[in-house]
Parts: C-alpha cells; sequence; structure tokens
C-alpha cells in the first residue's frame, strides 16, 4: 500500500513540510509520542497496580458488567492483534516506528484486561489508570487517524485503527461508569465521590443530583452527601496523632511541618494540574499572535487548513485550561479541608488535656476565625509559588511582616471580644438579676471598636496590595508602549498586550495572595501558642496489684485501699499552697466526709484526688481508675435528661430507674410533658438548682465507678430533699453501701456527719485539725469546738417547713427548642429586601458613590484596550503617538485612582459602618430577650452570631459585594467589545445569557442553602466545645475524654459536609462557565477565520477573552458569594427580629436612683407563666393566685421543696416572669405599678444576690469584680472587703488592680465577694439618697430598699452562713428583704415565712410558730 510521505517523516518535526497541506504532524513524531511513550508509561504504571490489586479483597459484586467490559477489552485485544498483523505484511509506513508502536500497544492490551477485572471487583472506583489512558490515547489515536485518511491509499489498516479507536471509545465508557450499586457490603453510608470515577470527579457530574434536589426543594441535612471517608476527621487526626503529639514550644512553622506531614500527598496531588494551568494559559499569547497574523494575510486556498487548525487550537487550549483547572481546584479543597479538620480537632482535643484554668471560652475563637483564615491562605498557597515573581519577594517578606503584626493584633482583639461575649451569654441570668447589662454591653462595644480600630490597619495593608496588584496590569502596557520606537500594528500590539496580560496576572495574583496568606502565619502562630500551653499533668500513681511504692504505707496493709495522700501539699499557684501536711488514708468503701470552715480547702482536696490541682508535692496513690463525680457546680450539657444520666454507657432501664429513684428524680420526670427526653438546656437552665444537682448526682451514680466524690452537691437542695438522698445514698442500707462504693463527700451539711465511718476536718490554714469517727470527735469534744454548728444539729428536722415537690424551679422543661432560623422560600431564592436592609445600614451617603466608582471602574478598565485598536488603525502617523500613548495613559492611570477610592470605599468606611451597627444590634437582641428565650436556645447557635456571622459581614460580605460591582460592569463593558469582533456573537448573545440564567438559578438555589447549612451545622459544634470548656474537670474524672473528642469529630465531620459540598459546588460553575467561554471563544475564532474579520476588532475580542473567563465567573461566583454573605445579615435579622425584646411599650417609668425608698410590696391574685401565655395553647403555670402584702423593712422567707416555684416568685418581682394579663396591674412597690416600670432600671434599682455569683470575663480587675459601675473609690471597695473577710485574700493576690480568676477561689469566697459587691452598691445607694436630701448620715445605710437572695449561703458552711447573716442585718437593717432560704437558722431570724407549693403560697406566718405547730403535728 502506498503511502504520501513528507520529506521530513522520519524526523520529529513535529510539522510536516511539503505534503498534507504542511498541517501535520511528522510520522516520527507522532509514533513516538501519540503512542510509544504513553503506552511504556502505562505499562510501568500497570504492573505496579495490578501488584497492588491483587492483595485488596473482593469488594463489588455485578459479574455480568464485569463480563461485559472483559469482552470488550478482549475485541480491542482483537483489533489491536490484526492492526499489528495488518502493518507487518503491507508497508504502510516507511518508518520502522510503525510496527514498534503496535507491538507496544498490543503488548498493553493484556494488562488493560486484568486491570478491568481486577478493579471492577476490589475497587471501589473505576479504575483511574485505565481511564486516563484510554481518554489520552483515545485523543492521540484521533491525531493519527487522520495522518492515515489525509496519506493512505489502501484502506484495510486505516478501517482497522478506525474500529480500534471505536471499540476504545466503547470500553472507555464501559470503564468510566460506576460501581455502587454492586458494592457488596459496607458499614456506612457512603457519598457518590467515594465511587466514581476520574471523569465523573474531574466534571463534577457527582454533583447533580444534589443540584437537581436543591432546586426542587428545600435541602435538609439529611439530603447531603456524607463526607468522604477519606476527608473525615478520625482519618486525618488519626494519621500520626500520637507522633505529632507536642513536646515543649511549638512555633507556627512547626506547626505547619506538622501539618503537611499528616497531609502527606494531599498537599501535592494539585501540583500536576497546576502545571497544566500554566502551560494552556501560556499558550493564549501565542494563539493570539498566530490568529492576528492569519486575519493580516490576504485569503487563498492554501489559508483554509490553518484557519481550521486556529480554530482546533482555540478549542484545545481553552477545553485544556477548563479540564486541568477543574481537577486543580478539586484536590486543593480537599487538602484545605483535611487541614481544616486537622487544626480543629487538634485544638479540641488539646484544649481536653489542659489544665482547667487555662481552657476559656476564647479560645473559641482559634477554631472558628482563625482556622477559617488559615483555610483560605492554605487556598492560595499553590498559587502563591505559581505566581511567585523572585522581583517581588523581598517586598512580599517586608510586607508579610507587617501585615501579620496587624492581622495578630486584630485576631487578639477579635479573641478577647467573642470570649468575653460568650462568658456573659451563658451567665446571662445572674448578670440581668445584679443588673449588669447596660455595663457589660459597653465593656463589649468598647472592645468591638477596639477591634474594629485594629481590623483599619490590616484593611490598609489590603488596599495597598490590591493596589500594587493591579498596578503592574493597568500601567505596565503603557510603559511598554511609550518606551518602543518602532512601529506598532495590530499583531504586535495584541500580542504585546497578551503577553503583559500574561505576565502581570502572576504579580496580580501574587499581591491579592499576600494579604490571604500572611494573616495565615499570625493564625498559625496564634494556634501553636494554644497547643504549647502546658498539659495538666497528672501527679497522681495508680495501683491496682496492691504493691505499694512507699514502704511507710505496709502498715495499713489489712485495708483495701482507694486513696492514699502522705506528706500532700497542693495549691493553685506554686508559692501559695491551699493544703499542706496531707495525710490520709480512704479505705476501700469507706464513707469519707471532709468539713471545714470557707476557703479551708475542702474543694482543692477533691481536685487534688482527682489530679486537677496544678502544683502538688508528696504522694497520691489511687487504687481506683474509675471515678465518678458530682463537683459543686455541676456541668450539665445541653441534652435530654437520658442522654445526661447515662453518659456514654450502656441504657440498663433496671440500674436507670433504680438511680431516678435514689436522687427523687422520678417524680420530677413523670411531671415534665416529655419525660426524661426533656432537654436541660445550656448550663441545666431549664432546671431547678436542685435538680441539676440531682441530675450529676444520677450521672456520677449510673457510671457504677467504684470510687465517688462529692464537692458540695446538697446546696440546691431543700431539707426534706436532701435528707431523703443522703438516707437512700448513704445511710448503711443506702445503695452506695449496698454497692460497696468509697465516696469522699464535701459538705457544709452537718447533721450528716453520723452517718460518715471518717470524717476530716479541714482548719482555716489549710491542714488537718481533726480525723476520726463521729463518735470518737464528740467524744473528745473537739467537734463542737472546731464547728459550733454541730451541737444538737442531727436532732433539728425542717421537713414540716416544705411542700410536695413540682417539676421546676425556675420554669419547666420542655423540648429544646432551636433557633427560628429562615426556612421558607427565601432561603433558595434570596431575599432582596436582605440588601435593602444593608444598603439601609450603612446610608445612601455611601451607597451612592459606591454604585458610580463601580460604573467608571467598569467602563475604564475595557476601554483602553479599544483605544489600542484605534491607535494601530492610525500607526502611520508616527507624530501623534504621543496623543495616543497619552490618552491610553490617563485612562489607565484614573482606573487605578478609581480602583483605590472603590476599596477604600467599601472594605474601610462601608465595611466598619455595617460592623459596629450590626455588632450593636445582635449584642442588644439577646441583652434584651427575655430569659426563657437563653434556655429555649442554644448558647452555641447564639454566640454564633459573633465569631461567625458577625466575621462574614466585616470581611466576605464587604469583598464580595466590592468583587461583584466589578466583575459586572467589567464583564459587561467585556462583552461589547467581544461583539465588536463579531456581529454574530453579538446575535448569539440572547442564547448565551439564557443559558447563564439557567446555569445560575440552578447554582443559585442550592447554594444558598448549602451556606445557611454550614452557618447553623457551626452551632453545635461551638456549643460543644463550650460546654466541654465548662465540665473538663468531670469529663476527665469519668476519663471520658476520648469519647468527647470522638463527638468533637462527629460534630466536625457534620458541619464539613455543606462547607465541603459549597466549595464543591462552587468549583461546578467554574468548570461549566469555563466550558461555556471555551465555547465563545471557538466561535469567535471560527467567524474570525471563516469571514475574515477586522484584526484589530479581533484581536481587542481574544485579548477580552483572556480574561473574559475569570470574569464571567467571577460574575456568578461573587454574586453567589455575595448571596451567602448577605444570607449572615438575613440571619442577624431574623435573630434581631424574631428574638422578642422583654420589655413592653407601657413600661416607661423610670424611678429615680434611690428608689424604692421603703420597700413596701403589694401582690394580689397574681398568677404566672412560663413563656407567652398569649402565644401559648396551654397556660403553664409557674405561680398561681399569689397573694402578699409585705411591709416597708420586713424580711420574708420563702420555703419549700426543689421545684415549688420559690425562685419564681423573686424573678416575678424582677421581671423575668411576667404575670397573666388579668392580674399583670397587681404588683406594687412604693405605690407604682411594676407593668409601667422600665425593666432594666427596675432591677438597677434593687438588689439581687443570685445562687451562683457572677463574675466579669477573665483578665478583670478584683475592683472591677466587686464596683461594676466604677462608682466607688479605693477606700470604699477596700473597707467593704474588709467587712466581709477577703481583703487579705485579695492583698495576698496583688490587690484591686491584679486580674482575678474566679476559679481559684472557693465557692464561699465567691459568694462573700458577691455580699460584698450587694454591700457596695447599698452605701453607693445610700449616698445617692443623701445626696437628694432623702437619707440619713454616715456611710450606713439610712433609707429603705428591696434586696432579693436566692439560697445565697447553700454553699457556705455555718460560719460563712452567721458571717453573711450579721452583714446583712447590720448594712440591710432598714431594707425589706426577701430570701429564698432552706436553712433553719435563716428562717427564724426572719420576721414571716411563706411556704410554697406548686407555684402557690401554701401557708405563711412567724417561723417559731409554724415550726411548733409542725413538730405538735408530728
Amino acid at each position: 500500500m502506498a503511502f504520501h510521505k513528507c520529506s521530513n517523516d522520519n524526523s520529529f518535526g513535529p510539522g510536516v513540510q511539503g505534503c498534507r497541506d504542511n498541517f501535520d504532524f511528522t510520522l516520527r513524531f507522532g509514533h513516538v509520542f501519540f503512542s510509544l511513550l504513553p503506552s511504556a508509561v502505562f505499562l510501568i504504571l500497570a504492573i505496579a497496580n495490578v501488584a497492588h490489586l491483587y492483595c485488596q479483597r473482593i469488594l463489588i459484586a455485578g459479574e455480568t458488567f464485569q463480563r461485559l467490559k472483559l469482552v470488550a477489552s478482549l475485541v480491542y485485544v482483537s483489533t489491536q492483534l490484526s492492526l499489528l498483523i495488518l502493518l507487518c505484511k503491507q508497508d504502510v509506513y516507511t518508518d520502522s516506528l510503525a510496527v514498534a508502536a503496535a507491538a507496544l500497544a498490543l503488548v498493553v492490551t493484556p494488562f488493560i484486561c486484568v486491570i478491568s477485572y481486577l478493579e471492577h471487583s476490589r475497587s471501589l472506583r473505576p479504575s483511574i489508570l485505565l481511564n486516563l489512558y484510554l481518554c489520552l490515547t483515545i485523543l492521540f489515536d484521533a491525531v493519527q487517524s487522520r495522518t492515515l485518511l489525509i496519506g493512505a491509499s489502501e484502506r484495510s489498516s486505516t478501517r482497522t485503527f478506525m474500529a480500534a479507536i471505536g471499540v476504545k471509545i466503547i470500553l472507555l465508557f464501559l470503564e468510566a461508569q460506576g460501581e455502587r450499586r454492586w458494592i457488596i457490603s459496607i458499614d456506612r453510608s457512603m457519598s457518590p465521590e467515594e465511587t466514581c470515577g476520574p471523569i465523573s470527579i474531574s466534571t463534577f457530574y457527582w454533583l447533580n443530583k444534589l443540584l437537581i434536589k436543591g432546586t426542587r426543594k428545600m435541602l435538609l441535612m439529611e439530603d447531603l452527601y456524607p463526607l468522604d471517608q477519606a476527608l473525615s476527621t478520625s482519618v486525618v487526626a488519626g494519621d500520626g496523632w500520637n507522633q505529632q503529639a507536642v513536646h515543649g514550644q511549638l512555633g507556627k512553622w512547626n506547626l505547619l511541618y506538622i501539618m503537611l506531614k499528616v497531609l502527606k500527598l494531599s498537599f501535592f496531588a494539585p501540583v500536576p494540574f497546576r502545571i497544566g494551568v500554566i502551560g494552556f494559559s501560556f499558550c493564549q499569547p501565542f494563539l493570539i499572535n498566530r490568529i492576528t497574523k492569519y486575519l493580516g494575510t490576504p485569503a487563498n486556498s492554501t489559508q483554509a487548513n490553518i484557519g481550521y487548525g486556529l480554530i482546533g487550537a482555540t478549542a484545545i487550549s481553552y477545553l485544556g485550561l477548563t479540564i486541568t483547572k477543574a481537577p486543580y481546584a478539586y484536590f486543593n479543597w480537599r487538602y484545605v479541608i483535611k487541614a481544616r479538620g486537622y487544626l480543629v480537632a487538634r485544638i479540641f482535643k488539646r484544649m481536653t488535656e489542659l489544665r482547667s484554668s487555662a481552657a476559656h471560652d476564647s479560645s473559641l475563637t482559634l477554631m472558628s476565625s482563625d482556622v477559617e483564615r488559615i483555610r483560605a491562605g492554605l487556598m492560595s498557597i499553590h498559587d502563591l509559588w505559581a505566581s511567585f515573581c523572585l522581583l517581588l519577594f523581598g517586598v512580599t517578606l517586608i510586607l508579610g511582616r507587617y501585615a501579620g503584626r496587624r492581622q495578630s493584633t486584630w485576631q487578639e482583639k477579635l479573641q478577647k471580644r467573642v470570649g468575653s461575649t460568650a462568658h456573659i451569654i451563658a451567665h446571662l441570668k445572674a448578670m440581668k438579676m445584679s443588673e449588669l447589662a447596660e455595663q457589660l454591653s459597653s465593656s463589649v462595644l468598647d472592645m468591638r471598636e477596639i477591634e474594629l480600630d485594629a481590623s483599619r490597619g490590616w484593611g490598609m495593608i489590603a488596599i495597598f496590595c490590591a493596589i500594587v496588584a493591579l498596578a503592574p496590569s493597568m500601567l505596565a502596557p503603557v510603559f511598554t508602549f511609550a518606551s518602543t520606537n518602532k512601529s506598532l500594528d495590530t499583531s504586535k500590539i495584541f500580542t504585546s498586550l497578551s503577553y503583559l496580560i500574561l505576565l502581570t496576572t502572576p504579580l496580580q495574583s501574587l499581591f491579592q495572595v499576600i494579604p490571604v496568606m500572611v494573616s495565615g502565619p499570625a493564625c498559625l502562630e496564634r494556634i501553636a501558642k494554644f497547643l504549647s500551653l502546658e498539659s495538666q499533668t497528672d501527679f497522681r500513681k495508680f495501683i491496682s496489684d496492691g504493691n505499694h511504692p512507699s514502704k511507710d504505707l505496709k502498715h495499713h496493709s489489712h485495708y483495701q485501699r482507694s486513696v492514699v495522700i502522705k506528706n500532700g501539699q497542693f495549691g493553685w499557684s506554686e508559692d501559695k499552697p491551699v493544703l499542706a501536711d496531707i495525710n490520709i488514708i480512704v479505705a476501700s468503701s469507706q464513707f469519707l466526709i471532709v468539713i471545714g470552715t470557707v476557703g479551708s480547702g475542702k474543694s482543692t482536696l477533691c481536685n487534688a484526688i482527682l489530679g486537677e490541682v496544678p502544683f502538688a508535692q508528696g504522694e497520691t496513690i489511687l487504687f481506683q481508675q474509675n471515678i465518678g463525680l458530682c463537683s459543686q457546680t455541676p456541668f450539665l450539657p445541653n441534652d435530654t435528661v437520658r442522654n445526661i444520666v447515662v453518659g456514654f454507657f450502656d441504657f440498663d432501664r433496671g440500674w436507670y430507674d433504680e438511680i431516678l429513684d435514689a436522687t427523687a428524680l422520678q417524680q420530677d420526670i413523670q411531671s415534665w410533658d416529655e419525660g426524661d427526653q426533656t432537654m436541660v438546656g445550656t448550663k441545666g437552665a431549664s432546671l431547678s438548682g436542685g435538680q441539676r444537682h440531682r441530675v450529676a448526682i444520677a450521672r456520677a451514680l449510673y457510671s457504677r465507678a467504684k470510687f465517688l466524690i462529692f464537692d458540695d452537691p446538697f446546696s440546691g437542695l431543700d431539707r426534706a430533699t436532701e435528707d431523703q438522698i443522703v438516707e437512700q445514698l448513704f445511710s448503711i442500707k443506702g445503695l452506695l453501701r449496698r454497692q460497696q462504693v468509697t465516696v469522699v463527700l464535701s459538705t457544709h451539711a452537718l447533721r450528716h456527719l453520723p452517718m460518715a465511718e471518717t470524717i476530716i476536718v479541714l482548719n482555716e490554714a489549710g491542714r488537718i485539725a481533726e480525723v476520726g469517727t463521729y463518735e470518737d470527735l464528740v467524744a473528745q469534744g473537739n467537734l463542737a469546738t472546731l464547728l459550733p454548728e454541730a451541737s444538737g444539729f442531727h436532732r433539728t428536722r425542717t421537713e414540716g417547713m416544705t411542700g410536695s415537690e413540682r417539676s421546676i424551679d425556675n420554669r419547666p422543661p420542655k423540648s429544646q427548642k432551636r433557633e427560628a432560623e429562615v426556612t421558607d422560600k427565601a432561603r433558595q431564592r434570596g431575599d432582596l429586601a436582605i440588601y435593602h436592609h444593608y444598603f439601609t445600614t450603612i446610608g445612601l451617603v455611601y451607597a451612592v458613590p459606591f454604585v458610580i466608582l463601580g460604573v467608571a471602574l467598569g467602563f475604564l478598565w475595557t476601554f483602553p484596550p479599544i483605544w489600542l485598536k484605534f491607535w494601530a488603525d492610525s500607526n502611520t502617523y508616527r507624530s501623534r503617538n504621543g496623543y495616543y500613548i497619552g490618552i491610553y495613559g490617563t485612562l489607565s492611570a484614573t482606573g487605578l485612582f478609581t480602583v483605590t477610592l472603590f476599596i477604600w470605599l467599601n472594605m474601610i468606611t462601608m465595611a466598619m459602618r455595617s460592623g459596629r451597627l450590626f455588632h450593636q444590634r445582635v449584642l442588644s437582641t439577646p441583652m434584651a430577650a427575655s430569659l426563657f428565650f437563653h434556655t429555649d436556645v442554644d448558647v452555641g447557635v447564639t454566640i454564633n452570631r459573633f465569631p461567625q456571622d458577625l466575621s462574614v459581614t466585616d470581611t466576605e460580605l464587604s469583598a464580595a459585594l466590592s468583587n461583584t460591582a466589578v466583575t459586572s460592569m467589567v464583564s459587561v463593558g467585556q462583552a461589547v467589545v467581544i461583539a465588536t469582533a463579531s456581529p454574530y456573537i453579538a446575535a448569539g448573545y440572547p442564547v448565551l445569557i439564557l443559558v447563564m440564567y439557567f446555569i445560575q438559578k440552578m447554582y443559585l438555589k442550592t447554594s444558598r442553602q448549602m451556606r445557611y447549612m454550614d452557618l447553623e451545622a457551626k452551632s453545635p459544634l461551638y456549643t460543644h466545645f463550650i460546654e466541654t470548656i465548662a465540665g473538663i474537670v468531670t469529663i476527665r474524672a469519668f476519663r471520658s475524654q476520648n469519647r468527647h473528642v470522638a463527638q468533637n469529630h462527629a460534630l466536625l465531620d457534620n458541619s464539613q459536609r455543606p462547607f465541603y459540598l459549597l466549595a464543591m459546588i462552587q468549583q461546578w460553575l467554574m468548570m461549566v462557565l469555563n466550558f461555556v467561554v471555551a465555547a465563545v471563544a471557538t466561535i469567535l475564532v471560527a467567524l474570525a477565520t471563516q469571514l475574515r474579520a477586522n484584526s484589530g476588532f479581533t484581536g481587542v475580542g481574544l485579548i477580552s477573552l483572556m480574561t473574559f473567563s475569570e470574569m464571567l465567573t467571577s460574575i456568578i461566583l461573587n454574586w453567589t458569594q455575595l448571596e451567602t454573605s448577605i444570607s449572615a445579615v438575613s440571619r442577624l435579622k431574623s435573630f434581631s427580629k424574631t428574638v422578642k425584646d422583654e420589655n413592653r411599650e407601657e413600661e416607661v417609668v423610670r424611678p429615680r436612683e434611690w428608689w424604692p425608698e421603703t420597700g413596701r410590696i403589694e401582690i394580689e391574685g397574681v398568677s404566672a407563666a412560663y413563656g407567652n401565655a398569649e402565644d401559648d395553647h396551654v397556660i403553664n403555670f409557674a405561680l398561681r393566685d399569689i397573694t402578699l402584702s409585705i411591709s416597708a423593712g420586713e424580711k420574708l422567707a420563702l420555703v419549700g421543696r426543689t421545684g415549688s416555684e420559690k425562685s419564681s416568685l423573686l424573678l416575678l418581682l424582677m421581671r423575668f416572669l411576667d404575670p397573666l394579663p388579668p392580674t399583670c396591674q397587681r404588683m406594687v412597690i412604693d405605690d407604682i405599678p411594676l407593668h409601667i416600670i422600665h425593666r432594666g432600671t427596675l432591677r438597677s434599682r434593687l438588689i439581687a444576690m443570685p445562687q451562683d455569683p457572677f463574675f466579669l470575663p477573665d483578665g478583670s480587675t478584683f475592683m472591677a469584680n466587686l464596683d461594676p459601675y466604677d462608682k466607688a473609690s479605693v477606700e470604699e471597695c477596700t473597707d467593704v472587703l474588709q467587712e466581709v473577710g477577703l481583703i487579705e485574700l485579695i492583698n495576698e493576690r496583688g490587690g484591686l488592680s491584679e486580674a482575678m480568676n474566679p476559679g481559684s477561689i472557693s465557692e464561699g469566697q465567691k459568694q462573700l465577694f458577691s455580699v460584698g459587691r450587694a454591700v457596695l452598691r447599698a452605701r453607693q445607694r445610700a449616698k445617692l439618697s443623701i445626696q437628694g436630701e432623702k437619707g440619713g448620715k454616715g456611710g450606713k445605710v439610712q433609707n429603705g430598699g428591696i434586696l432579693l437572695l436566692d439560697e445565697i449561703t447553700s454553699s457556705v458552711d455555718k460560719q460563712t452562713d452567721e458571717l453573711i447573716q450579721k452583714i446583712i442585718r447590720m448594712e440591710f437593717d432598714r431594707y425589706t428583704i426577701i430570701a429564698v432560704a432552706h436553712r433553719i437558722e435563716t428562717v427564724l431570724d426572719f420576721d414571716r415565712v411563706a411556704v410554697m407549693e406548686e407555684g402557690r403560697i401554701k401557708e405563711i406566718g412567724e417561723p417559731r410558730i409554724m415550726l411548733g405547730r409542725k413538730n405538735d403535728r408530728g
């Protein structure tokens, strides 16, 4: 067979000369690069792939489909064999490489069969190697088939070659099919991504079902694909987790190295595709040069093939760019998602290892905004090296160092504000009772101003980087064309301009990446610093075999011990031990009670046994590793009662019911609508204090631990309930005695001492004063001396003073409500009213210039290339070059100046104004919300507004807004320019616009919902983080750190799902738009070459097309980013709108500052309900028919069992609880009806002391905590502290100006501090009264007032109780006092006692008479 060969077919060419219209590759080039090289590479990889697959187990069935693929492979083997035979028989190619290429292709075919067969059954995905090989060789074979069709006169081998291509296409189709439906067994749900092939991944085809579903319905979390197992936190964090443990100080670069080491190959996976993007990008200037030259030559028949070739080259160039960009973005996002999961998981795990005093709410910022900024930096890291320019390396280092400091400063201010806000919201009830809302709101607003000022410096850096990034692309052409002496024609101008665009784009990308990149190291440094904090060192020794490390302990061998402490010294600071010379032995199954005065170290001893004291000396030996804990402040996550009690153990109905009976919870649960499925609320806000303690006791019991520690567990219980629980747990026949459990009980309830087998008495110096049985201490007479309450205490009973049990004290528990989110169609379709709300917030004075500058920028960006066309057309007039370059330079410089103004206006002025106003609104919302909003809404949902939504409005929203405006204006201009190249393109614009409309419609509906779910899914993650910080001691006591880490992983994976899918959907959009632009470019070149269009306008059009794809993509991406970012504004607006303000229109009266002057209270037939009774179909009563007349200066005690609504009466007086409408006007204080008094003012005029004292966020001084109003002098504060007995403690810690750490003082000392704060307020009121000529003389209170006390002595010992009572009698002698109390001594001191039962006042009278009456009955 003859073959028409060219003179250089035996060379590598690559192009032929003298034949085949001079438009083909040489035969040698085709055989080597299109056949031999791909086959050789495939053969090497195939051998390794087969060896790997042979070791894998069978995962997939589908034998019929497997056989079908095998048949297709065998058919391909036969065609390749036929082709080789024909080539050997016929003189088709004179090049000897033809036979070699066919022979090597035949050698490859058996491996194709084997890989196809094995991959089908042993891999979840279609073969990546086989798919890539088939795709590439089909393209290469298509090129060679053209050579055969043109050059060969005999067609048998050509037809065989074409048949082989056809079989290969069929084989590719079969191999690309997913195998999900044939999976044999899998123990988890899988994402389609895990089972699809490389073609589906590269084209994001696997997302189509989700996109379609998003356009048709409201998406829920269960509609989203599961997270790819390779991206799951357990896999990412498990890779080298133990090997990457922190040892000593960890720097930011060490952390980055460790993180990249964990990511392994994921970090380098995008590199080949990024190189491909660079390669195809560099093809475009050559393409533009060739096209403009072609259009500048006369048309003839020999030029037709060149025109066709240019069309094909354009298609290949743009399609290649699209095909490489998609997998680059895919793999780039995957490693970023892994890094994000690794950092968050590691921060959480590290938090569980730190000292309890080192874990603060402010660390929440690390896992939110810091990690997000690192994520943004990692996204750009491959763009950085791709755009790297040696000339600007020094500038990058200088700018990076300066910007890093600015970023770090900003993040520190942000962390401080978010931490303070989280602390305030978590303790909002106590804060409002103390009426500190206004002061603390002002404090947080001041922090926000400081934060915004810090962000201004960072914004300046961003603006500078944007200007430097745009300056080369806008000014380089001006200087280049101005300095040339040559005549400039169309080809030279637009080829040069394309080169300049290609060269300046890396500079532009570099400086756009720098602000993002330099923020990463600053955030990494903050995280590394956190990870380097000192861990909680467990100084305890655990022994289980009876061998003792100390010979001195041998004489105790007849005991089965649980704890031995020898020469123990424990403290919270190294130089100030709280306990010293501690030598104790706790025998197995022993019941030990620890007593002592406030500050004597009872809780410190409990923490020492738990290993939670940071500074310890001596030996602490434990013979039990499983310890249960009920701490002073119960740790209750926001979960159901059953889940809290059961914890991470298996549910045992019999044991569970027994525990509920023993803790007196059964009756409570039966009275709740949802029983033990009732949500307890944030920090147990839906439960009373007693119920919180009983749930914590039940959890400790359910754990079946053989060693239990109870740290003052009865502080919130009434006497009858306390006695019932003690009897059922600690008595001889009690549950714990039967179970032979070792118990250490720290308590102030001394009447239980007779039950103890051993009693330890701690003195004020933190040493053991006495150890022995109750009988020994009584016989020695030491107990009565040390603790006067002991005399006769066990005979005093107050059962008659209580009513029957009801469900709850503060409000009835019910199913936890989640925040009402926008769940209507606005989530799919958007809401233009949100834009109106945003621009209204900014103001028209800024919005109008923003629009004007955006339009001007669009014109100044697109018109300069058109001006170059005019210049090229007039290049014969050399004398006018100055005129054209002057206009061109003016346009470019004006454009740069306009960009500067536009970015300044948006990122500095508008962003800071909106950030300030949105923060004010979102902060005022929870501050003004009712107390029940905070019990219903998860604290993580509320706090999520501050680091998440506000961060979006501060950064993402402003960037998306400016980018959307600019890209829209520029794209309109570019579309006009492209249309000038060919009118036919303009005619097709309606079709293009229609296509774009359907693309964005499909995309936006899904992406909006993804963004909503992304924000919502972070709330449970943040809630769990905050709850874990609060309960870390309890978590470590139960040894459940790993379980909480696993829970964090699950929540993190759940939050990663919408985040990752949103990123993938964005890349799907970019890919589709790149295909659209490739089609437009191909059509433009086809029309230009076939219709011989004007070369100048074609050059302008092609120059515009170089960036038109990015601009077109950016329009929808930025618009979508704007839509998803504006959803944060929508959430903030919805939050402010749906959360009802507790204040009412009629509440306008603001009495003078020393009101009430007498403290007279009148309540007549008032009933109150939880929540808004007007909105509820069923009224959930809290109080019923309350009638009280309290005289000025009268002392009234409220008693009753836990849940009898004692505290609800206090809440009613402070207007936390609203009376029902018919009775709302029946409450009067000093002749002023409460329903017309402003609530904040009312609370500021009353003095209230909650059961749990409130303190300002960590870092606040003792002075600020004592006098939050900043109205007292240092001397006045010192006098108060002297009176409450805390002055020595505070002086030891540096004085009033030192920072206060509430965790380092005992509960009793906290309560004394709270008393001191109330005394200081009372004295300040007296001063105001004197100034208003309404009071008497001296510092002692002369006028009246109202003091509300909510079980303030429940956590203190007898002596501290007496001190508090003495202070109250002296400082508040003319005050009307209403106190919720349990202790008989407090009740006997009061004028009257009201016994409450089920929200009613059962009886009222003088305490001694009522007590005598009950004793007579009983």
